[in-house]
């Protein structure tokens, strides 16, 4: 489990911008390194200097009371480490705890965590308001009772009626956030308030683990869900009347967002398509550059298709509530999530997502600056394509590099808890329009539509249903090898044959061997990954628009819990008005369906922003009506492209009257915002929607369907439903991606092309193959030779990194080692796809155990470390703890393990030979035919002292008499098959 990335999600749960301020000091040490007693550690990347800020700032959230800093002796680093080593930082709450000096890089300290006194938080000043609603006296309660007692949960233990599971919250929660004495309503309602027993009278499993650590000692989780809970209670906190209207005005929008979603009891709940769209929504929502509403005027972005009437919904729901859309999308998406059976707030102990409500509105698109966009044509890039992401593991870790990058970096990019969140969704969710895109070969794949998965045998529980699709999505995700399936299609397997109702597009392909992404391969089916990526999602923002000048005139950031908002939701008065109605009229619409009224591949529908209050609108949307055409109202001249007023006889350039002269409304520029609209120009139809003539488009192209901009050209005979791309070309013409190109041009990169055939590529930056230049391959990618992978080295079948291909036998896919020419041993854990070679000093071995500390621990390690806090420290095959390993001498020198303590193996040579270092040198043989004859067998070739890699394919071009010659400059052969090496030049070359 990704353990290192815990601390990012812990810190937004429990720190905020309300929290209280304390200035706060550390006292450093560079004499020591480590900190044994550390309860959770973190990755980081920067100078010495900005990780240390970073660490102090995780350390401020937490509330810990020292933490380490240590760059390690290694080249692992990012680009910006100062000597290029892996940087960490570990953390204690521990008051008191045992240092030690582990020998890392310079700047590498411990700090110990020194609070004073405290800083008073900033509280904005209260704007008057015109006409302020009445507020409650509940919400300004400022006092709290002057006997205080003090507060202690319990909570009976499942394995036993008797014994009761206790905590004592006054204490180890006034310790914990070190908060005890402190003034204050916040402080109280921690350390004093039984915000809890709600969850604990439920008893469900998030609560239940929490207390069972909080018994043993451990206070995080219940405390950090406690002052969660308090921090969004209204009579705890202590806004100004302003945000108390905000916030009211989004729970007022949660109430109808909850009978949009939910069953009333007794019936059984049901994932209806519009808690499917609100799921997708937030993706896509943040997809731009954060979850800000935004996504309400990027409809014209092809990526967005099927959200149409979603997004309308949540246009007239801001409007009456107003509350800006990007709360009301955050808050959909969890409720979605919930709805549809993923329980964010019980299937991890450790975090329970918030939304953070009042977020800046601009009323129009926010793709600016964001990588995941060509801002040239302002759509999704196409190396991001649905198909792309589904067989493409370069394209997946990428898109997530860029949609994270502003919270999580390389190698990691917050992809293990991003794919599972799309998991998650995916196993709740449809297809409901074809996927876009070519897939990794270049190939148009067509998909079903239909479910990811139809339930089998749960009985109508959503949360059975959710976690058996996401099972079944992870066991089908990867073909053998780890790799993607052949192009982006799910196999039916005996377990879950595919029905006629589900589709077979393999959505998480791409999450199979991703070439640097630390893990490799994320299978979807950790469960406790989803809140964590919701949770740091929710408010995350690569750049935030700015504020419309109609919204509230609070600007504090306002966390919500929904779990506590349900337990009142029902009190809170449902808004109505006939737009919000005929919207609660379809929110069951065919639910078990693909085609609801929730559903369309249309791109560019109407959703009049303007019109909403919160971006200016006067007469708001209360009787917004999707079923009327623009110029409802209005008069339409003969185009049907220009709309007068109501009243004109008739619309056209010679009529005098104001409002009733078509071209003087042409000339305005001013298009049209909604069906009630009048004087303005009618917008065409979005890229892919149904149109009889080029007239209906906005791209001014109707081919069947509207075109996109690489559809106008005469070149394109068809455009499809999605997008509007190029899908069948005119006579001479060939489909080459989204394109249409002549027949006999060639691909790029042929230098030498014969009417469509390349007979010749660059061999900088593409392979021949079929007659076509096909890019070469990236570390890790399946190969059948040399010449297709970018290193220049296919080994064992995949493309290796160019810095070990002199020493290596065989890549996996990852581009690392997975077995190492003569006189290297396979070092590092391997088994986790992560080996290197290393030049073999000693076949000596020794017994290891990495375990959980000195001799007085439960499973002591062999030199005392705890390897169960740093399990990527082990030096056996694979990472971990509670195991026994061998160990090779060879790998352990030099190895982080030997650096942690003094304790020095005892090896034994037990292969008979001598193993300090005199590796027998192989015995010189002829060329043997074999190798002339199968590409699995390569070889290295001396020139002008370098050694290059080249296969038996481009030997078998060379006559007898310059493999003879090729054979005497020291030229070894190595067979798969056989694991031989055969030396043909009289000895090994130097760097074998």
């Amino acid at each position: 489990m990704k353990t290192v990335l815990l601390l990012v999600c812990l810190a937004h749960v429990f720190a905020r911008a309300r929290a209280s301020a304390f200035d706060t000091t550390y006292d450093c040490d560079a004499s020591f390194d480590f900190i044994h007693d550390i309860s959770v550690q973190k990755e980081v990347c920067g100078s010495a200097s900005e990780v240390l800020e970073t660490c102090r700032g995780e350390c401020d959230k937490k509330g810990c009371t020292a933490f380490f800093y240590q760059e390690h002796p290694n080249n692992n680093g990012c680009d910006s480490s100062p000597g290029g080593g892996s940087q960490i930082c570990g953390f204690t709450d521990e008051k008191e705890f045992t240092k030690a000096h582990h020998g890392n890089r310079e700047g590498s300290q411990i700090c110990i965590r020194v609070t004073s006194s405290p800083v008073p938080s900033p509280v904005p000043p209260p704007v008057p308001s015109a006409n302020p609603p009445p507020i409650s006296s509940a919400s300004l309660t400022t006092s709290a009772p002057s006997t205080l007692k003090p507060l202690m949960y319990q909570m009976k233990r499942r394995s036993s009626e008797k014994e009761m599971l206790t905590f004592d919250v006054t204490n180890m929660c006034g310790d914990f956030f070190n908060i005890k004495g402190r003034p204050g309503m916040q402080a109280k309602c921690i350390m004093y308030r039984p915000v809890l027993k709600p969850w604990l009278e439920e008893g469900k499993n998030g609560i239940y683990m929490a207390m069972e650590k909080g018994h043993e000692g451990n206070p995080h989780q219940v405390c950090v869900l406690q002052k969660l809970v308090c921090e969004s209670t209204e009579k705890y906190t202590e806004y100004s009347p302003e945000c108390n209207i905000a916030f009211g005005s989004c729970r007022s929008a949660l109430r109808h967002l909850h009978e949009m979603m939910f069953n009333k009891p007794p019936s059984p709940q049901i994932c209806n398509n519009f808690a499917r769209k609100s799921i997708r929504g937030f993706f896509h929502d943040f997809m731009s550059n954060a979850i800000d509403g935004s996504i309400l005027a990027e409809h014209d972005i092809s990526m967005n298709f099927g959200l149409c009437r979603w997004a309308q919904y949540v246009n007239v729901l801001s409007d009456h509530t107003l509350c800006d859309p990007g709360s009301i999308v955050a808050m959909a998406g969890e409720l979605g999530y919930l709805a549809c059976g993923v329980d964010l707030f019980n299937l991890d102990s450790e975090v329970k997502p918030r939304v953070t409500l009042n977020r800046p509105f601009s009323c129009g698109p926010n793709i600016e600056q964001s990588p995941l966009f060509d801002h040239s044509t302002l759509q999704r890039r196409e190396e991001f394509s649905d198909a792309q992401l589904a067989t493409n593991s370069t394209a997946m870790e990428e898109f997530w590099y860029a949609a994270n990058s502003h919270t999580h970096g390389r190698p990691d990019g917050e992809i293990e808890y991003s794919g599972e969140s799309a998991g998650a969704a995916h196993a709740v969710g449809r297809v409901t329009c074809p996927p876009d895109g070519v897939t990794f070969s270049g190939s148009h794949q067509t998909y079903k539509k239909g479910f990811f998965h139809i339930p089998r045998g749960t009985k109508n529980d959503v949360q059975a249903d959710y976690h058996q699709g996401i099972g079944r999505l992870g066991q089908t995700m990867c073909a053998k090898g780890q790799q993607p399936q052949p192009e982006g299609v799910r196999p039916s397997t005996p377990d879950f044959p595919l029905t006629d109702e589900e589709t077979d597009f393999n959505a998480e392909g791409g999450l199979c061997s991703m070439p640097t992404q630390f893990l490799g391969t994320v299978r979807v089916g950790g469960t406790h990954r989803v809140p964590r990526w919701v949770e740091i999602t929710e408010h995350s923002s690569k750049l935030w628009p700015e504020w419309s000048e109609y919204q509230s005139k609070c600007r504090s950031e306002m966390p919500m819990y929904i779990p506590l908002e349900l337990l009142t939701i029902s009190e809170v008065e449902l808004p109505r008005s006939f737009a919000l109605d005929k919207f609660q009229s379809i929110a069951w619409d065919s639910y078990d369906s693909i085609d609801s009224e929730w559903d369309s591949c249309e791109v560019g529908c109407a959703i009049p922003i303007l019109e909403n209050r919160v971006c200016g609108g006067t007469n708001g949307l209360s009787e917004f009506d999707w079923t009327l055409d623009y110029c409802h109202r209005g008069v339409q001249d003969d185009s049907g492209k220009i709309c007068c007023r109501a009243g004109c006889n008739k619309c056209s350039e010679d009529h005098t009257a104001v409002g009733c002269a078509s071209n003087v409304i042409k000339d305005s520029g001013r298009e049209c915002i909604s069906a009630n609209d009048v004087e303005c120009i009618v917008p065409g139809k979005g890229d892919g929607a149904v149109c009889k003539s080029d007239n209906d488009c906005k791209s001014g192209s109707c081919k069947g369907k509207c075109c996109n901009v690489g559809g106008v050209g005469d070149e394109c005979k068809e455009c499809g439903p999605l997008g509007g791309h190029c899908i069948k070309c005119e006579d001479g013409f060939v489909l080459e991606g989204l394109s249409c190109v002549g027949e006999c041009e060639c691909s790029d990169g042929c230098i030498d092309c014969d009417c469509g055939v390349c007979k010749a590529c660059d061999s900088t930056k593409y392979f021949l193959e079929d007659g076509k230049c096909q890019l070469k391959y990236g570390d890790g990618k399946i190969c059948k030779s040399s010449e297709e992978c970018t290193s220049g080295g296919c080994l064992g079948g995949h493309c290796c990194k160019e810095s070990i291909v002199h020493s290596c036998a065989e890549c996996n896919s990852r581009g690392k080692c997975q077995m190492c020419l003569g006189g290297y041993t396979l070092c590092g854990h391997h088994e986790e796809e992560q080996g290197f070679c290393k030049k073999t000093v000693s076949t000596a071995i020794t017994s290891f155990r990495c375990g959980t500390g000195g001799p007085d621990s439960d499973y002591p390690s062999s030199d005392g470390y705890n390897y169960c806090a740093m399990a990527n420290n082990c030096p056996c095959s694979r990472p971990g703890c509670y195991m026994e390993c061998q160990v090779q001498k060879t790998c352990w020198i030099g190895s982080i393990a030997s650096k942690l303590t003094d304790y020095e193996p005892v090896f034994e040579c037990k292969t008979g030979i001598d193993c300090e270092g005199n590796i027998p040198s192989m015995t010189p043989t002829k060329v043997p035919n074999k190798c002339i004859d199968k590409e699995v067998k390569f070889f290295y070739k001396k020139q002008k002292k370098r050694f290059l890699l080249k296969t038996c394919k481009w030997l078998l071009t060379k006559n007898k008499k310059q493999r003879k010659k090729i054979c005497s400059k020291y030229v070894d052969y190595f067979s798969k098959k056989k694991k031989n090496i055969w030396s043909c030049g009289g000895h090994m070359p130097e760097i074998l």
